[in-house]
């Protein structure tokens, strides 16, 4: 009796074993069956189970016998490897026996988180998938620190655009067609306020810029509206601001009439004043300092080199130490709480009274331009850069301004 029941569990063990099968399928670069073993791409070697119920193992093998791929399958296509459906986790490597890639299967379709590398081990794309689909955000990294990231759902991008951001985090919305930038108009409800030695500046952030701005009402060989600004480009890709032409400026009056005002370009003040020494004093943006310009003024030259090698030289003209000032001007410049590049206030270039500009990535520009004042009691001001408007407004007298509430 006990050698029958060994026969027996014998036979059973080798009548299951014969039900499992492993066969070895060649493939061209195409994924389809390759007309001999000599022309294929990749071969596999699959241990189909005894149940079809369960999934079967398979090893993708190189032509010169590194290993290729493996994982699980629920079904393999002989004929065409697209039709194959895996399940689980599938890995896929380089000949050099790194990562390539790491996918994860339900029900034959890819499911969660996939992760592609390079071939020294760097990971290049991060997907998630739902149902087989690409469902939520796709990260490309192309090794030199950029990322480029889109919004997927069931396959489709959400937006027309992409967000392209660098090591430093500065990030651009580029068209998915054609990678022109995207430049949004924000809202006035994105506006922020930071107060300054007591003066408050609006601050917006958007597009990968910080643009900031300020408004007074000062007196200087006329009566003037100052508007400071501060333009830092976060960005990815170097940005233009001509005041005169990009500035739209409205004065409204208590008896609702609308004025458009002119901003007077840095040139046609300077002939207005037409003093040399008063010329100085309006370069580096003291306006209010004007009374006393019988100081003594001196002239230098510094030279900036930008972080794509671009060299620009400034001049700036500063007073000496019997200077009376009203204000101390500077104080308007010390914005180093608008972001994590003002926080080091040497790396903004101040250029006084605002001409036409080109900022480039990473740099940050500061100055002045001045409006005809005219009767009224609020003003709006428009600052268009590359096609997105920067909406400010503030009230004012004769005397002050100050913010609506």
């Amino acid at each position: 009796m006990r050698y029958f029941l060994t026969y027996l569990l014998l036979g059973l063990s080798i009548s299951l074993s014969a039900q499992e099968r492993i066969d070895t399928l060649y493939y061209d670069r195409s994924g389809r069956m390759a007309a001999s073993p000599q022309l294929a791409d990749y071969y596999r070697v699959a241990l189909f189970p005894a149940d079809s119920l369960h999934s079967g193992t398979f090893k993708d093998f190189y032509p010169t016998g590194e290993l290729r791929r493996s994982g699980q399958f629920l079904s393999i296509d002989s004929l065409d490897d697209s039709n194959s459906r895996f399940d689980r986790e599938v890995v896929s490597f380089f000949r050099n026996g790194r990562v390539a890639e790491q996918t994860c299967y339900t029900e034959g379709r890819r499911e969660g988180a996939c992760r592609q590398y390079d071939d020294e081990g760097h990971l290049r794309i991060e997907s998630f998938y739902l149902g087989g689909r690409l469902t939520g955000l796709q990260h490309t990294y192309d090794g030199q620190g950029n990322c480029r990231t889109v919004e997927y759902d069931a396959g489709r991008p959400v937006h027309d655009y992409y967000l392209l951001s660098d090591s430093t985090g500065r990030t651009l919305k580029l068209h998915l067609t054609d990678n022109s930038p995207v430049w949004d108009s924000p809202t006035p409800a994105a506006r922020l306020v930071d107060y300054r030695d007591g003066v408050p500046w609006e601050v917006y952030y958007a597009n990968g810029l910080t643009v900031a701005a300020s408004h007074s009402v000062v007196r200087a060989y006329g009566k003037w509206h100052r508007i400071d600004l501060l333009i830092a480009n976060e960005s990815t890709v170097p940005i233009t601001c001509t005041p005169e032409t990009d500035l739209t400026v409205r004065s409204t009056a208590p008896d609702g009439q609308i004025d458009i005002l002119t901003v007077w370009p840095a040139e046609a003040y300077l002939r207005k004043i037409n003093r040399a020494q008063i010329w100085a004093a309006v370069a580096i943006g003291i306006g209010e300092a004007l009374p006393s310009i019988g100081a003594d003024y001196t002239v230098s030259s510094t030279t900036h080199t930008d972080i794509f090698g671009h060299q620009t030289t400034h001049t700036t003209t500063s007073c000496g130490s019997t200077v009376y000032y009203d204000f101390d001007p500077s104080s308007l410049y010390r914005i180093a709480a608008f972001g994590q590049l003002m926080q080091d206030e040497q790396q903004v270039v101040r250029m006084g009274y605002l001409k036409k500009n080109t900022i480039y990535p990473g740099e940050a520009i500061s100055g002045f331009v001045l409006i005809k004042w005219q009767r009224g009691n609020h003003l709006d001001v428009t600052l268009r850069i590359e096609g997105a408007d920067y909406s400010y407004a503030w009230l004012f007298d004769r005397r002050s301004s100050y913010l609506p509430e």
